[in-house]
């Protein structure tokens, strides 16, 4: 993995990624982050992945925008109750990943799921439950989410699955 053909270099055995697949994005995959700038246009600096949180309970929301904020490139934008409130707040606004707990009152995360897909086809949905069923992830990536994790996974986890998923790739939780 840690090779230069590979297009990786190891820095204390941890590998870090030396280009990127979309440079329009900016957005390093997984961990890894760019080992030089020198690489692409000097106008051009790697930003921070945008995130929305849809959960119905507000204490989750609270929860991750504290974890989240304090990552160097996660930025979260804002958080909702429910999936009406985030699919209006989507029709002005862009991120580069939606957070959505599956079970919700009013639009449960499917459903809230398959209609970002259609208003913004370029936003990446991971899911966010306490449910480790088989079932609910066949739906959620059926309905066009790029990933699944449980709420009792670890921040570090979390971090990697947000990364993968803002990148292009999909994600599914350890403990799925």
């Amino acid at each position: 993995l840690c090779r230069p053909e590979n297009g990786w270099a190891c820095i204390t055995s941890v590998p870090v990624l030396k280009t990127l697949k979309d440079p329009c994005t900016s957005i390093p995959l997984r961990a890894g982050v760019p080992s030089s700038l020198s690489q692409f246009p000097a106008e051009m600096n790697l930003r921070k992945i945008s995130i929305l949180i849809v959960d119905d309970h507000q204490l989750i929301i609270d929860g991750l925008k504290a974890l989240l904020n304090g990552q160097d490139l996660i930025r979260i934008e804002a958080g909702f109750p429910s999936g009406p409130e985030a699919l209006q707040w989507l029709r002005d606004h862009t991120v580069d990943v939606v957070l959505a707990d599956i079970n919700m009152p009013v639009m449960n995360g499917i459903e809230l799921t398959r209609q970002i897909r259609t208003l913004c086809p370029d936003t990446a949905v991971l899911a966010l439950t306490m449910h480790n069923d088989g079932t609910l992830i066949s739906r959620m990536i059926e309905a066009g989410a790029s990933g699944y994790i449980i709420k009792s996974s670890g921040s570090d986890e979390l971090t990697e699955a947000i990364q993968t998923v803002a990148a292009g790739g999909k994600f599914l939780s350890r403990e799925a």
